[in-house]
C-alpha cells in the first residue's frame, strides 16, 4: 500500500464516524458489551490518541531519531478520554471533534516528504517508520470499528 492508499485509508474514520450520528442518544453512552466502553467513550479514546501521536510523538518521529517507548500512561489517558466523552461533552461535539483531529493528524502526515514518512527512527529500541506506524493505527481503528458495528447490528436487531 502507498502513501496516499494508507493515509486514505487513515482518514476514512473521519467519515464513518459521522454515522454515528443516527445511533440512539440512549445507546451512545450504552457499554458496548459488559465491562467495556461506550460507544462515545470508544470515540473519545480515539481523539486522545490522535491528539497524543499530532502533539507528541510525530514532532519526535524523524528518521534517525529514537524515541522512548513507555513514557505515557495509556491508563490516565483512556480515563481522562472516557470520562470526557461520559461527562463533558455531547454527541456531535464528539463526532465533530474526531473529525476535526484525524483531518489535521491526516494532513500533517501528508505534508511529509516521503523520506520522511519512509524514514526509518526507533521506538523503545524497536525501529519502524510512520507508514508501519500508521498501519497500527487503522488496524486500531478498525478494531474499535468493528467492535461499535457490531455493537449496533445487535441493538438493530434484538439480538
Amino acid at each position: 500500500m502507498n502513501k496516499q492508499e494508507l493515509l486514505a485509508q487513515f482518514a476514512s474514520l473521519a467519515t464513518w464516524v459521522e454515522g454515528l450520528r443516527a445511533q440512539p442518544d440512549h445507546l451512545w453512552l450504552a457499554p458496548i458489551a459488559a465491562g467495556k466502553w461506550s460507544t462515545a467513550e470508544i470515540i473519545g479514546h480515539l481523539i486522545a490518541w490522535d491528539r497524543y501521536v499530532l502533539e507528541e510523538r510525530l514532532p519526535q518521529m524523524k528518521p534517525g531519531a529514537a524515541l522512548p517507548g513507555g513514557n505515557v500512561s495509556t491508563e490516565e489517558i483512556n480515563g481522562q478520554a472516557a470520562n470526557y466523552a461520559r461527562t463533558q461533552v455531547g454527541k456531535e461535539q464528539l463526532i465533530a471533534e474526531c473529525q476535526q483531529v484525524r483531518k489535521q493528524l491526516t494532513a500533517c502526515l501528508e505534508a511529509l516528504s516521503n523520506d520522511d514518512f519512509y524514514g526509518v527512527f526507533t521506538i523503545n529500541g524497536k525501529e519502524r517508520d510512520l507508514a508501519q506506524y500508521i498501519k497500527g493505527l487503522i488496524d486500531h481503528d478498525l478494531h474499535h470499528r468493528q467492535q461499535i458495528e457490531a455493537f449496533i447490528h445487535e441493538t438493530s436487531t434484538g439480538l
